[in-house]
C-alpha cells in the first residue's frame, strides 16, 4: 500500500497523463477513472456534466449496463449531484436511498463538484461497493484530482467546438503557421505563404495547379471522393489526415480541415492545412512537461516553482527564452494586482536585469494583451506589427523563423482556482517551423498545472504568516448571509473551516437549557461518538467548559487533560471557541486533530472571529424565522393561514411531478357553528375553533399541512395520499371530533361537511380546477347533509 503522500502523486499523476494525451473529452474522462480508482482501491467511477437543467452522464467505469442506462440523464436538483455543485464542496455518501444505486452494490462513495471558476462543469463521483472509510490522503488527492480534472476538462471541451477554434487561429493563419488554400474545379485557386512553405513551393508555382499532384497517389482516390462528397453537399465541415509530397520529394503528413463555399458564384472548396510531421516531437514534449508537473505538485516554495517552470519550459519546449511572472494571489482578482515574482530562463544577466527593471507587465498592459482578438487555444500571441503598446516594454528578441518575428508576444496564462494568476512568456522558437498549435497545447496545460502549484504553495505560506484567515472570515461572513436554514448555516460554516483550518473531526454544538446539542458535524475519520441531535450536559467535556466559562479552551495534548472526553481514540488536539451573542451563550464550535499541537493561537484567533459571524448570523436567522412563521400563521388558532397555502400547493405540484406520487387536499366546514356563537358567545366559539385545530394536528400525519381557509372553514393538504386514502383520514378525524365535543355540552354533537379533490401527476390539472373540485364537492356534499 502506498504511503499518502505517494498516493496523492500517483492519482495526480494519471489525471495528468491522462490530460496530455489529446483525447476528446469522453475518451479523456474515461482515461481518468480508469487511472485514479485502481490507486485509491475503488472500483466504480463517473462522470456528469451539466448541461442546461440536467446532469448527463459522459463517461463511467465499474458500473453495470442497467445502472448506466438508468443513471445517463439525472435532474439537477439530485439530492447528491446537485448538492455537491451547488455547495461546491466534497460530499462523503455512505447511505443511498436511489434503488438504483442499492441494486449496483454501492457502500461508499465520494462526489467532487467539477468547477472552473465561475462556471460549474459538473460531477467527479468515484465509490466502492465493499466497506471504505477514505482518509485525509484519500481526500487531498481526490480534490487535487478533481481540479486538475476540471481544468483539462474545460480545455477539452472548448478545444472540441471547430468553427470556434478556426476564427481563434485567424492571426496564426496571417502569420503562415497555417497553410489556407481554395479548390475550384480540381485545381488551387488561391494559396497563402503557409501552405506553399509546407510544400517547399513558391505561391505562384502552386496556383491554378491540380491539387491532385501534390498528393501522395495512394490518398488521390479518398481526396477526390471527399471533395466531391462535399461539393454534393454544400455544407458540413471535414477533417482529416492525408500525405503530401513536398518539391524535394519528402512525404509530409498535414491534417486538412474542409468545408464548402461559392467563389465567384461556383462551388469550392476551402481548407486549413496543418503539419503534423511533428507530432512525434510535441508526443515528447507532453511526456518531459508532464515529469515536471508532478515534480512541482508536490512544492512547497512558491519562488522555487516559478524558477522549475521557467527551466521546464526552456528544456523540454521549442523556446529557448521564458519568462515566468506572478501576480499579487492578495488582489482581487490577481489579474489586475502587481507583479510579486519573477523567474527567468535562457536569459543573460543583463538581460535579466533589463526586465527586471521594467517590473513586469503592468496590469493595464496585460488587459490589452489578453483579448480574445489575439487569443490563440488557451494562450495570446501578439505579432510584432500589432503590439499595442510602446516599444520600449519587454527585451529586443534574438532570432527569427518560419512565422516567428523576434519581437512577437506570445503569452501562456496561468489558469488557476482564482482566475489568471501570473503567464510565462516565451520567445526564441528553435524548431525548424513555426511554433504549432499542438506544440502549444502541452505548454498550456503545463501552465495550468503550475498555477495550481503555485497557488497551493501560496496558501501554505499565507498560512504561516497567518494572513490568510482574515479574508475567510469575510468570506465566511457573505456565505453566511445567503443562508436560509440553520442547516445550510451550520453546514457552510463547517464547510468553510475545513478548508481554512486542517482538522480531522468538526462540530457545531447549539445550547439547548443546561445542554449542548450536536447540530451539525464533519469527519474524515470514521467511529465517531458524536451523532446529530445527541445531547451533552453542560458540565461534560471541553465544549461543556466552553459554554460554561465562556472563553476559548485549546488543548496540545488531549491525554493530559481531565476536561477531555473521549470521542475517537485517533483525537489528540481539540480547540473550542463559544458562539456568543451578546451576553447570550447559544453554542460551541469545536475542533479535533489526530496531530498533538495541531492547533495553534492563529488557528484560535480565526475560529473565534468564526463563531462571532455564527452567533450575528444564527440570531439573525432565528428572528427571520420567528417573523416569517408569524406572518404564515393564524392568531387565533396557530395554523397555518392562506397566505402559506399557494406556496404549499405549488411545491406540492412540483413534489408530485417529480417522484409521481399524488396527493389529496380537503376543506373541512363545521357544521352549524354559528349555533355555537348564537348560544354561548363568540369567546367559546374561539375556544371551540381552538379545540378543533388542536384535534387536526395531533391525529395528522407529521407531514401533512393544516390551514385555516375561513371563519370555520379547515383545509388540509395531505401529500403522498390518494382520494382513498384522503377519505380515511377524514372519517379518522370525524370520529375523533364527534368524540370530543360531547364532552363540550353544546346540545348538539360537532361534525363537518367535506369536499376532497386529488393531484394525479398522470393527469395534472391547474391548481384553480383543484380548489374549485373540492369546493363544489364541499357544498355538494353540505347540501345533501344539510339540506
Amino acid at each position: 500500500m502506498r504511503c499518502g503522500e505517494e498516493r496523492e502523486l500517483a492519482v495526480v499523476a494519471a489525471v495528468a497523463k491522462a490530460s496530455l494525451s489529446g483525447q476528446d473529452p469522453k475518451e479523456f474522462c474515461q482515461q481518468v477513472l480508469a487511472g485514479i480508482l485502481p490507486v485509491l482501491g475503488l472500483d466504480a467511477g463517473a462522470v456528469y456534466l451539466l448541461h442546461r437543467s440536467q446532469f448527463v452522464l459522459l463517461a463511467h467505469y465499474g458500473l453495470s449496463s442497467e445502472f448506466v442506462a438508468q443513471a445517463s440523464v439525472t435532474p439537477r436538483d439530485h439530492p447528491w449531484l446537485g448538492r455537491a455543485v451547488r455547495e461546491r464542496r466534497t460530499l462523503w455518501v455512505q447511505e443511498f436511498s436511489s434503488p438504483v444505486t442499492r441494486a449496483e452494490g454501492m457502500k461508499a462513495a465520494v462526489l467532487l463538484p467539477l468547477v472552473m471558476g465561475e462556471k460549474e462543469l459538473g460531477v467527479l463521483a468515484v465509490g466502492t461497493r465493499c466497506a471504505w472509510e477514505p482518509t485525509p490522503s484519500d481526500q487531498r488527492a481526490l480534490e487535487l484530482a478533481a481540479h486538475i480534472f476540471a481544468l483539462s476538462l474545460t480545455q477539452k471541451l472548448e478545444t472540441s467546438e471547430k468553427a470556434e477554434l478556426l476564427a481563434r487561429y485567424q492571426n496564426f493563419v496571417e502569420n503562415e503557421i497555417f497553410g489556407v488554400y481554395i479548390v475550384q474545379d480540381g485545381r488551387f485557386a488561391f494559396v497563402n505563404e503557409g501552405l506553399a512553405k509546407i510544400l517547399g513551393y513558391r505561391r505562384e508555382e502552386l496556383l491554378n495547379r491540380p491539387c491532385l499532384e501534390v498528393i501522395h497517389p495512394d490518398d488521390r482516390a479518398r481526396i477526390t471522393q471527399g471533395l466531391e462528397a462535399q461539393l454534393k453537399e454544400g455544407s458540413g465541415t471535414r477533417r482529416r489526415q492525408v500525405r503530401v509530397l513536398a518539391q524535394d520529394g519528402s512525404v509530409k503528413v498535414v491534417e486538412i480541415q474542409t468545408w464548402p463555399i461559392q467563389l465567384s458564384g461556383q462551388p469550392a472548396v476551402q481548407g486549413v492545412a496543418r503539419d503534423v510531421t511533428w507530432e512525434a516531437q510535441v508526443e515528447k514534449l507532453r511526456q518531459d512537461l508532464l515529469s515536471v508537473a508532478t515534480e512541482i505538485l508536490a512544492g512547497t516554495d512558491v519562488s522555487a516553482i516559478l524558477r522549475r517552470v521557467a527551466q521546464a519550459v526552456v528544456e523540454h519546449s521549442p523556446f529557448r527564452r521564458a519568462v515566468v511572472t506572478l501576480y499579487d494571489l492578495r488582489h482581487e482578482p490577481p489579474f489586475l494586482g502587481p507583479t510579486v515574482a519573477i523567474a527567468t530562463a535562457g536569459l543573460t544577466a543583463e538581460e535579466e536585469e533589463q526586465l527586471r527593471s521594467q517590473g513586469g507587465l503592468p496590469p493595464h498592459h496585460r488587459a490589452m494583451a489578453f483579448q480574445e482578438e489575439f487569443r490563440i487555444g488557451q494562450s495570446y500571441y501578439i505579432s510584432h506589427d500589432r503590439v499595442p503598446w510602446e516599444p520600449t516594454y519587454g527585451l529586443p528578441g534574438r532570432n527569427a523563423s518560419d512565422g516567428w518575428h523576434p519581437d512577437d508576444f506570445l503569452f501562456i496564462p496561468l489558469r488557476g482556482r482564482l482566475g489568471i494568476i501570473g503567464h510565462i512568456s516565451v520567445d526564441e522558437p528553435v524548431t525548424p517551423k513555426a511554433p504549432t498549435l499542438e506544440m502549444l497545447e502541452p505548454i498550456e496545460l503545463f501552465a495550468g498545472l503550475a498555477a495550481l502549484a503555485v497557488e497551493r504553495a501560496f496558501q501554505l505560506e499565507e498560512l504561516r504568516r497567518h494572513k490568510e484567515w482574515l479574508r475567510g472570515a469575510f468570506r465566511l461572513a457573505h456565505e453566511l448571509g445567503r443562508c436560509n436554514s440553520l442547516e445550510e448555516l451550520l453546514s457552510e460554516a463547517l464547510g468553510t473551516l475545513a478548508r481554512e483550518v486542517r482538522y480531522e473531526f468538526g462540530a457545531i454544538l447549539l445550547r439547548k437549557g443546561g445542554e449542548l446539542e450536536v447540530a451539525a458535524t464533519h469527519s474524515s475519520l470514521p467511529g465517531f461518538q458524536y451523532t446529530l441531535g445527541q445531547r451533552i450536559p453542560l458540565t461534560l467535556g471541553v465544549v461543556g467548559w466552553v459554554a460554561t466559562h465562556r472563553q476559548p479552551l485549546r488543548l496540545n495534548d488531549v491525554l493530559g487533560d481531565p476536561r477531555y472526553v473521549p470521542v475517537h481514540p485517533e483525537i489528540r488536539a481539540e480547540l473550542a471557541v463559544p458562539i456568543l451573542f451578546g451576553e447570550e451563550v447559544l453554542g460551541v464550535v469545536d475542533v479535533e486533530s489526530v496531530t498533538p499541537g495541531r492547533f495553534r493561537p492563529e488557528d484560535e484567533e480565526f475560529l473565534a472571529a468564526v463563531s462571532d459571524l455564527l452567533g450575528t448570523a444564527i440570531e439573525s436567522l432565528r428572528a427571520r424565522e420567528t417573523l416569517r412563521e408569524l406572518s404564515l400563521r393564524d392568531p387565533l388558532t396557530n395554523l397555518y393561514n392562506r397566505r402559506y397555502l399557494l406556496e404549499v400547493l405549488a411545491r406540492e405540484i412540483g413534489r408530485a411531478h417529480r417522484y409521481g406520487h399524488p396527493f389529496s387536499l380537503a376543506i373541512l366546514d363545521l357544521d352549524e357553528f354559528r349555533k355555537v356563537n348564537n348560544r354561548f358567545g363568540h369567546a367559546t366559539g374561539d375556544a371551540v375553533l381552538q379545540g378543533v385545530a388542536e384535534i387536526l394536528l395531533r391525529n395528522l400525519r407529521a407531514c401533512d399541512y393544516v390551514f385555516r381557509y375561513g371563519g370555520d372553514e379547515f383545509l388540509l393538504v395531505l401529500p403522498e395520499t390518494t382520494r382513498a386514502g384522503a377519505e380515511e383520514a377524514v372519517a379518522r378525524l370525524r370520529g375523533r371530533l364527534r368524540t370530543w365535543s360531547r364532552g363540550l355540552n353544546l346540545g348538539f354533537p360537532l361534525d363537518f361537511s367535506v369536499g376532497i379533490a386529488c393531484f394525479d401527476p398522470a393527469d395534472p390539472r391547474p391548481l384553480e380546477d383543484l380548489l374549485r373540485e373540492a369546493d363544489g364537492s364541499l357544498y355538494a356534499e353540505k347540501r345533501a347533509r344539510l339540506g
